[in-house]
């Protein structure tokens, strides 16, 4: 788990990565454009893919 954003770098607050339980992330409530995942490296995006599968 990453706690640094892929696009800019910067932290992100990632509660998987701080151990929190699954759907207490930020990210687990936001809708995100297909687009944004397009722009991801491979191995990220599959990376992500396992996470929320």
């Amino acid at each position: 788990m990453s706690k640094v954003c892929p696009f800019c770098g910067m932290h992100n607050n990632c509660g998987h990565a701080a151990g929190k339980p699954h759907g207490t992330c930020w990210c687990d409530k936001e809708i995100f454009p297909n687009a944004i995942f397009e722009k991801l490296p491979p191995n990220q995006l599959a990376y992500l893919y396992m996470l929320f599968v």
